[in-house]
């Protein structure tokens, strides 16, 4: 089972990847997040899938560690905040969990070589698996960085906003 990660540990793993890819390529990140693009600065390929296991509407994407393979469903293809949320979900699992499993692969213990991501196990499930909600903090992060969250807020309001007592909409 994958260590325990705190929210605070999860947001700088997204900053550090954030950061060096806007250095890379020597640019600033702004909305929406490439993730296409940063999946592939992580050397790693995109396939869309319809056929095997993503016959199933609930099985979103995977991340085929050996081969370097990030695949997503094909059924949301229209769902675009899906689409990129699945995506920087799958980010995610490269970032924090490939490296732990390479290394208990080094020392002898078996180690994953995919990990399959469903509807049931992150945010939207009951199942709760540390890895997908793990995955989901970071892709949260990842698309909508704090920085980049309040500064558009404070774009349009002029102080914070007590959600107790005022609505938004």
């Amino acid at each position: 089972e994958f260590p325990f990660l705190k929210d605070s540990n999860i947001e700088k793993e997204t900053l550090g990847l954030l950061n060096s890819y806007a250095e890379e390529r020597g640019k600033e990140i702004k909305a929406p997040i490439p993730v296409e693009d940063i999946i592939e600065y992580l050397d790693y390929d995109i396939d869309f899938r319809k056929d095997g296991i993503y016959e199933d509407d609930n099985i979103l994407g995977g991340l085929r560690i050996s081969k370097k393979r990030v695949e997503i469903n094909e059924n949301l293809n229209g769902q675009e905040g899906r689409q990129s949320f699945t995506m920087a979900h799958e980010t995610g699992h490269i970032v924090l969990h490939v490296p732990y499993y390479l290394e208990q692969e080094k020392i002898g213990q078996k180690g994953k070589s995919e990990i399959i991501c469903r509807k049931d196990e992150g945010f939207e499930g009951n199942k709760k698996a540390p890895e997908e909600w793990q995955a989901d903090k970071f892709a949260a992060y990842l698309l909508m960085p704090t920085a980049m969250v309040k500064k558009a807020f404070f774009q349009t309001q002029k102080r914070s906003v007590n959600v107790r007592r005022k609505s938004l909409l």
